[in-house]
């Protein structure tokens, strides 16, 4: 003999399996953000930018004069860290990173040649 839920079984019911769903998609989004990110688990440090994807993070930096900034490449593609002015060039594998020295003052925009349309950043020496 078929039972019919009463509404306190079914608003139960209805409450237990989002509380599932949103469990479930707050794990995924935890581990799709530790794969995704590099170094650290909490985003670049300072002087640091990282590449994520399709984008440098942060997309601009601001750093005094001599400083070293050190891009990461957190994905398993290679990607270009290229200087608009032709100051650097380098090619990153999966996991490899590049560091450059700003000596002087001024903004720096700079690219990612293995993207298209070319991922962009700036660094801003002050």
């Amino acid at each position: 003999m078929e039972r019919e839920l009463s509404r306190r079984d079914f608003l139960l019911t209805a409450t237990v399996v989002v509380g599932l769903v949103v469990i479930l998609v707050g794990l995924l989004t935890a581990c799709a953000s530790k794969k995704e990110k590099g170094p650290g688990a909490n985003g670049p440090g300072a002087n640091e930018v990282w590449l994520i994807g399709w984008v440098y993070e942060p997309e601009t930096i601001t750093v005094p004069v001599g400083a070293t900034v050190t891009w990461n490449n957190t994905t398993r593609d290679y990607h270009t860290v290229t200087s608009d002015d032709g100051l650097f060039d380098s090619r990153l594998g999966g996991g490899q990173s590049f560091s450059y020295t700003f000596t002087q003052s001024g903004t720096f925009a700079y690219h990612d040649g293995a993207t298209d349309p070319p991922t962009t950043g700036k660094v801003v020496v002050k």
